[in-house]
């Protein structure tokens, strides 16, 4: 395995833990030219990705109760 495979792995685990926690309500990172910020409630997951260099944005609702999620 190449080591950005390996930084890929780590940072998509990180991101999913955030997002799912219990005490993730929010945060936000930057990927390449966007801002992606998340706000999390009882009922969704809200992603706001903010490009940076035209200025768009789009938001993606997630809702969190109709996931599952298995434990292991």
């Amino acid at each position: 395995m190449f080591l950005w495979q390996i930084y890929n792995l780590e940072f998509t685990k990180s991101i999913t833990e955030q997002l799912f926690s219990e005490s993730g309500a929010t945060g936000s990172f930057t990927l390449e030219d966007s801002t992606i910020t998340w706000t999390q409630n009882s009922d969704n997951i809200i992603l706001d990705v903010y490009d940076t260099l035209t200025g768009g944005m789009t938001t993606i609702t997630i809702p969190v109760g109709s996931l599952y999620i298995p434990t292991p």
